[in-house]
């Protein structure tokens, strides 16, 4: 699948607390502070949600069940890392 269009930037995002208290981290590269101390979209690629369990097929399980409760406006993520 070819690399998405630029992403609209501004977008509000949901939901890192969330993907935090599952037991990922979440590296931030393409975000900005947003009034109030939300955290928004600033273009490129958004995050990284990274996890640890007790083997890979976990520790990917556990990566995507906090990318799943992560969310902002033209949200896009690959399936197959880890694979």
């Amino acid at each position: 699948e070819p690399y998405p269009a630029a992403i609209e930037q501004g977008g509000g995002i949901r939901g890192l607390e969330a993907a935090e208290e599952l037991g990922c981290l979440v590296f931030h590269m393409g975000t900005r502070a947003a009034p109030g101390g939300a955290v928004e979209v600033a273009g490129g690629r958004v995050l990284i949600c990274v996890a640890v369990d007790e083997d890979r097929q976990a520790a990917r399980r556990r990566a995507y069940l906090g990318l799943g409760a992560i969310s902002f406006p033209g949200m896009r993520y690959r399936l197959d890392i880890g694979a």
